[in-house]
């Protein structure tokens, strides 16, 4: 018997459409046709901010139980509570890698092409000064880069 395992760091990153191929994926005889999937939990991907009739409730529970028989969820926070997972300390590491000859030359054709409609946009505003102060100081620079 073939056999498919699946692993994952977001299983529900976008929307049940994602979702659901990832499941048919591991099980295509369990899960169904796109259509069948998507309109059992029509209520879950059309929520509101607020999830709080009784219907959608009942729709997540239904949903994290036919998840539940799939999937193992462990996080990171859970991982190193139990001591299972034990990370150095996040390093990190600035670079500064100067501009090939052609970036400079792209930077500063946009940036001249560009500054007088970020001038004009913000003229009359109370930003217009600052604006204008960050823009002198790209364009100096940009021409030092240019050196």
């Amino acid at each position: 018997m073939p056999r498919r395992l699946l692993m994952t760091g977001t299983p529900i990153q976008n929307n049940l459409s994602e979702l659901w191929a990832l499941m048919y994926f591991c099980m295509p005889s369990v899960f169904g046709t796109p259509d069948q999937f998507l309109s059992m939990f029509k209520d879950i991907s059309d929520l509101s901010p607020v999830h709080d009739t009784p219907k959608v409730k009942e729709r997540l529970k239904i949903l994290r139980s036919v998840l539940g028989a799939f999937m193992l969820r462990r996080t990171k926070s859970k991982l190193i509570e139990c001591g299972n997972l034990v990370l150095p300390p996040l390093t990190v590491t600035t670079v500064l890698v100067p501009l090939v000859i052609l970036q400079k030359k792209v930077y500063m054709s946009i940036l001249r092409k560009e500054l007088h409609k970020l001038l004009a946009l913000s003229f009359g505003t109370s930003n217009h000064e600052s604006l204008q102060n960050i823009v002198s100081q790209a364009l100096v620079l940009s021409l030092s880069l240019l050196k």
